[in-house]
């Protein structure tokens, strides 16, 4: 009896479950495969959930990122998803993925030669991030062995990834299985008539501005280098107002990004507050993001991508879209 109570708890100590107490985060570890169960496409470093995901019939490859998914590298990207979640798509009115559900996106290096970074959705019955729990693997190059990079588990705690996951039209899954070609990786629409802007930044160095050294939360899909971000007079009239909720229409906000050295702008993000109806659903905001190298050429936002991508993270700003003021208090989410 006594060898048979010890052979219990060394099964359970075996089959150890690892939850993180601030996350609620739960997974087990699995015993490793021998050599001759391991698949021939197995990447070490991933976890065993996933090891099978290349076999997975239902997938959609992008040749480029748009919008916002490019926070996970220029190249192309492969995502699929188990049949838990396939199943479920055979429902035309899906609101929500069942738990179960696992969603892999494998992203290539920017010169598209290998298989760089993977990132993972699984669903759960936690109420945390609608349940998702998040992780994204990388590696130096096809001979080294992934790490997790972020995610749930490591300091971000994943919620960077689920403040733009979730402006997704479908339970914070942006991908379109169907294979149709009306939605990207990251949710981005193709233009469909939304109206230029031509907006006049003469002087804004001069408007009320905040340096940051760095992005904070999902500001990291405009790069990791040094920024300022600037708003106009009517906009900084709007913020004397404590219990400010929105900002008033003629509203413009400038984002000038650094070079990796911080010592020239490199790319410029805009925000401008209309009235138009057109503009309605992204709270009345127009985004542009553009490429001061290249002549100030149009790399994001209204007319390149529907700007989908930068409304969706902005969804998660405390006060209409804008993460950056009031100043001077920015320890929150942001830019």
């Amino acid at each position: 009896m006594l060898k048979v109570q010890m052979g219990l708890i060394a099964l359970l100590i075996g089959c150890v479950t690892l939850i993180s107490c601030d996350q609620l985060v739960v997974e087990t570890l699995i015993p490793a495969p021998s050599e001759d169960d391991m698949p021939d496409d197995m990447m070490v470093g991933l976890p065993m959930y996933i090891s099978m995901y290349t076999s997975w019939a239902t997938n959609v490859t992008y040749p480029e990122p748009v919008g916002t998914g490019g926070v996970h590298g220029e190249g192309a990207r492969t995502v699929y998803i188990n049949d838990v979640g396939a199943m479920a798509l055979e429902d035309e009115n899906l609101t929500a993925y069942p738990a179960g559900t696992i969603i892999v996106k494998e992203i290539m290096d920017d010169a598209n030669t290998f298989v760089q970074k993977v990132a993972t959705m699984k669903k759960t019955d936690d109420s945390r991030h609608n349940g998702w729990t998040y992780k994204k693997y990388a590696r130096v190059d096809e001979n080294t062995d992934y790490m997790q990079v972020g995610g749930d588990g490591l300091p971000d705690a994943a919620e960077g990834c689920h403040a733009c996951h979730a402006a997704a039209p479908v339970d914070s899954v942006f991908v379109n299985f169907s294979m149709d070609d009306t939605m990207t990786d990251d949710g981005a629409m193709p233009d469909d008539g939304m109206m230029a802007v031509t907006v006049n930044l003469a002087g804004y160095t001069s408007w009320l501005n905040n340096p940051l050294p760095g992005p904070i939360g999902t500001g990291g899909a405009h790069g990791q280098n040094a920024r300022t971000v600037y708003i106009n007079d009517v906009g900084a009239m709007a913020l004397e107002d404590e219990s400010i909720t929105a900002y008033p229409v003629g509203t413009t906000v400038v984002k000038d990004i650094m070079d990796a050295t911080n010592t020239a702008i490199q790319s410029r993000a805009i925000m401008v507050k209309t009235d138009n109806p057109i503009y309605a659903e992204h709270n009345g905001w127009i985004y542009k993001y553009v490429d001061i190298n290249a002549e100030s050429v149009e790399i994001g936002g209204d007319g390149v991508d529907g700007q989908q991508g930068c409304h969706g993270c902005h969804l998660g700003a405390a006060i209409d879209s804008v993460f950056a003021f009031p100043i001077p208090d920015m320890d929150g989410e942001g830019q």
